[in-house]
């Protein structure tokens, strides 16, 4: 995809690659991506694996995107990563977890919609 997207447009993109998600993997934050700096190198470590079609619609619905504020740029680092892969494990999509906003490199930060499902998303995920 071209770097130089606006948060429209990505608002856009995502519902589509979403709907060939077959897998998303829930990543401790240790993993950062793109490894920026040394400290950030650290394997991250798996925490769910989410398979179930249900999760994925849900999962899909949560990660609705509030286009009008904007790409931001938080200095702070995701608290996960959601890998997202297809029927053949190959990755669709990383995004990076921050409280009420997504990570999508190299785009910087979009707000969510409705911040609270994807919480209550990660909560019954993940234990």
């Amino acid at each position: 995809m071209d770097p130089s997207l606006t948060a429209e447009q990505l608002a856009e993109a995502l519902p589509a690659k979403l709907l060939r998600a077959h897998r998303v993997q829930i990543l401790d934050h240790r993993g950062e991506r793109p490894a920026r700096k040394r400290r950030n190198r650290d394997r991250p470590s798996l925490l769910a694996d989410v398979v179930d079609v249900d999760a994925l619609e849900a999962l899909a619905a949560a990660l609705r995107l509030q286009p009008e504020s904007g790409l931001m740029d938080w200095m702070s680092s995701p608290n996960y990563w959601l890998k997202i892969t297809d029927s053949d494990d190959t990755e669709l999509i990383t995004l990076g977890v921050i409280p009420g906003w997504l990570r999508w490199e190299p785009y910087d930060d979009l707000q969510l919609h409705q911040p609270e499902l994807l919480t209550n998303w990660l909560r019954r995920n993940l234990g």
